[in-house]
């Protein structure tokens, strides 16, 4: 078993992938966790919480089976070598640790050897981080290799507007997470929701996700919203759609999921006298 730290790793798992995409293209994907959520799965968000020099600390959510989980992770970033390595930190019990390593390496002309390999100390459920990880390999090609077709394809909305009440009345608990039918909710911080439609998606869609932010200003709580659609592009193009037609059909279709802060920020508090 291999050591690290002083530390001897109970199992290991490595996995392969070949990407049509330059390795410091790939790179790029992985390394921003404004991407994560791109690609048609579980991953509700992912974001950025820290830096350090030669890398940062990133928190990713994921909807799996009903509920979320969540984790924190410390990266060491070489672009120059296409290298990551990460470490859970803290690792979730019953593992004591688990960390790991992506490679980008050239595998002809324009393709990349994506490697990504996991050690963990502490019983592991094996058989679904191997399935977890084939998946995220799976999610990765494809948005590498579709990019552009994503983003033709990608339609950003947003809405201002001000409610009345204090921030401190309608912000919910950091931390908090909620699966509500076909919607997971995850509150980064008690100002901040971010959403993903997880099933029921409307007709040609690969997503939809959004957030929401508020700001306490003169009046009452401004709350910001964002939504994004993204249709599938082999069904825009299998119907001759360009763009402008494409925004239309979101439009014209799109269920109307919006934020009602009051409502959906309330989910993360607590109810009077319980903690939830």
């Amino acid at each position: 078993m291999p050591t690290h730290d002083g530390l001897t790793y109970d199992g290991v798992l490595t996995h392969r992938i070949t990407v049509a995409r330059p390795p410091h293209a790939v790179y790029d994907l992985v390394a921003d966790p404004g991407q994560a959520a791109r690609p048609a799965g579980g991953v509700v968000h992912a974001e950025r919480v820290a830096r350090h020099d030669g890398g940062d600390v990133i928190r990713r959510w994921v909807a799996e089976k009903g509920a979320i989980r969540s984790w924190t992770a410390r990266r060491e970033l070489d672009p120059d070598a296409g290298r990551i390595v990460f470490e859970h930190d803290p690792p979730k019990p019953p593992l004591s640790a688990m960390r790991g390593e992506w490679r980008f390496t050239e595998a002809g002309p324009g393709t990349t050897l994506v490697e990504l390999r996991h050690d963990w100390a502490g019983p592991a459920p094996a058989e679904r981080l191997d399935q977890g990880i084939r998946a995220q390999l799976d999610a990765l090609k494809y948005l590498a290799e579709r990019d552009a077709d994503l983003t033709a394809c990608e339609f950003l909305q947003g809405r201002i507007r001000i409610v009345p009440g204090r921030l401190e009345d309608v912000a919910g608990r950091p931390g908090r997470t909620l699966v509500d039918g076909a919607h997971a909710r995850v509150w980064p911080a008690g100002d901040r929701l971010v959403w993903r439609q997880i099933g029921d998606l409307p007709p040609l869609y690969r997503s939809l996700r959004g957030q929401a932010v508020l700001t306490q200003v003169p009046g009452g709580v401004l709350v910001e919203t964002r939504r994004i659609d993204v249709l599938d592009p082999d069904a825009v193009r299998d119907r001759g759609w360009d763009a402008a037609r494409a925004l239309r059909h979101v439009t014209e279709t799109r269920n109307e999921h919006d934020i009602d802060p009051r409502r959906d920020f309330a989910a993360a508090r607590p109810a009077e006298g319980a903690l939830r």
